[in-house]
């Protein structure tokens, strides 16, 4: 957020503010004052520039008494009033006490008065000093919210900052497990291999990585299940005549009790193939004859 813009507001919203205070000092409603009168500066009531109403016409206070006050004392209330004449009612007018005639005077509309030389003056003392408390406050309000900004900036790059580091930690660190790791397989033979993963003695794999072991011209790797047991049998258990025949690592059945098949738990074989994944993952094509296993390219 710019200053400059946010100063032609303020500036904008300061001359709102001296705008509303001239409309309230230079038009008011008129009414009268704790005396019950008001200025008449044009004398319109032709009774001078200042004059009483307080409920009534129009008029003056000769020497401080109000005629319709001394008349109202002098009569009773329902004196004011005179049913003579047809009985209509009308306000008997006041008179004056000093002339022998009564003076009627018609009554007037309100008119908005021009304010005095006390309230320009109050106003213009006033004025600047509302100018300047906007214009700190504008000014404190446009700081605060640039402070918040460049902050919010800093801490956003110092996040990305952070992140770029970590991302770089975490690439440096997956090339040297990648080379640690090629280094360390690459150049290994299955037989190497399997020897690292624990694997039983005597156990190779085949061209599909399944894994074989013969006894007695038997491959032990090779049992068999059926579609309901909860067990795997060796080749000549009775239950195998209904069994199908597959190898070890493709069930998770049970041994059978009676006929003793052979017992892996194959935690080396998954080791052995997490290796191989990784192996072509990184861009090496493997033979898995035990001659050629060392023979590895990049595609």
């Amino acid at each position: 957020m710019k200053v400059l813009p946010m100063k032609k507001y303020v500036v904008l919203m300061s001359v709102s503010v001296l705008i509303m205070f001239s409309m309230v000092a230079y038009g008011h409603s008129g009414r009268t004052d704790a005396n019950g009168g008001h200025h008449d500066y044009d004398n319109v009531s032709g009774l001078g520039s200042y004059h009483y109403h307080h409920g009534y016409p129009a008029h003056l206070h000769e020497n401080g008494i109000c005629p319709y006050e001394s008349y109202s004392s002098n009569d009773t209330q329902a004196s004011k009033f005179d049913t003579s004449e047809g009985g209509s009612m009308f306000l008997k007018p006041p008179y004056n006490q000093n002339s022998s005639t009564i003076k009627v005077e018609e009554p007037e509309e309100e008119r908005l008065e021009e304010p005095d030389d006390g309230t320009i003056l109050a106003f213009l003392l006033i004025a600047p000093l509302i100018c300047i408390f906007i214009w700190q406050i504008s000014e404190s309000f446009v700081k605060k919210k640039l402070a918040e900004r460049k902050l919010k900036k800093e801490r956003l790059k110092e996040e990305k900052e952070r992140l770029r580091i970590e991302a770089e930690k975490a690439r440096v660190a997956a090339e040297k497990e990648k080379n640690d790791f090629i280094a360390m397989y690459s150049n290994k033979t299955q037989t190497e291999i399997l020897k690292m993963v624990q694997a039983p003695d005597g156990v190779h794999l085949d061209k599909n990585n399944l894994p074989y072991k013969y006894v007695d011209g038997i491959n032990i790797y090779e049992v068999y299940v059926t579609s309901n047991g909860k067990r795997y049998h060796t080749r000549t258990c009775r239950y195998a005549y209904w069994g199908t025949k597959v190898n070890l690592v493709q069930t998770y059945k049970f041994p059978c009790s009676m006929c003793r098949p052979v017992i892996d738990n194959l935690i080396w074989y998954r080791e052995y193939i997490e290796i191989i994944r990784k192996l072509k993952q990184y861009g090496f094509e493997i033979n898995n004859s035990d001659a050629n296993l060392g023979n590895m390219v990049t595609k």
